[in-house]
């Protein structure tokens, strides 16, 4: 704005004013796409239904005829793009947070309770004490 204002050639005070029009209508532009940002695109128990049917099958979201399901179901199984090898083809992918959470609480590899029965354990240790 000093420049602005100590300019005396008419050239450069509109090159200036069209700079400044041109800055004010990227901040009016920037201020509607961030309100729009904020939204959710859909409301929480349309997405809640989707998420829940994705994890009881996410083969019925993947064939179905939606472009958007599909896109969906690539984001909740893979972290990120699936790595491609000219060579070798497809690699495999990283898995995302969800899924590693649903294999971490199979229980396949850790049990609660070991696998000898405990009563056997309790005996063992009553047959070994000495009597006072």
């Amino acid at each position: 704005m000093e420049r602005l204002i100590g300019c005396d050639s008419p050239t450069l005070i509109k090159a200036y004013e069209k700079q400044i029009k041109k800055f004010e209508s990227q901040k009016i532009t920037l201020a509607e796409q961030s309100t729009g940002a904020t939204k959710p695109r859909q409301p929480f128990e349309e997405s809640y239904r989707t998420v829940c049917a994705f994890l009881s099958s996410p083969w019925k979201l993947w064939a179905s005829e939606h472009y958007e399901y599909k896109k969906m179901v690539l984001k909740l199984a893979f972290g990120g793009r699936v790595p491609y090898d000219r060579k070798e083809g497809y690699r495999t992918a990283i898995p995302t947070l969800l899924f590693k959470v649903l294999a971490g609480s199979s229980g396949s590899k850790r049990e609660l309770v070991e696998p000898r029965r405990i009563e056997l354990l309790t005996f063992a240790l009553r047959t070994r004490r000495s009597p006072i």
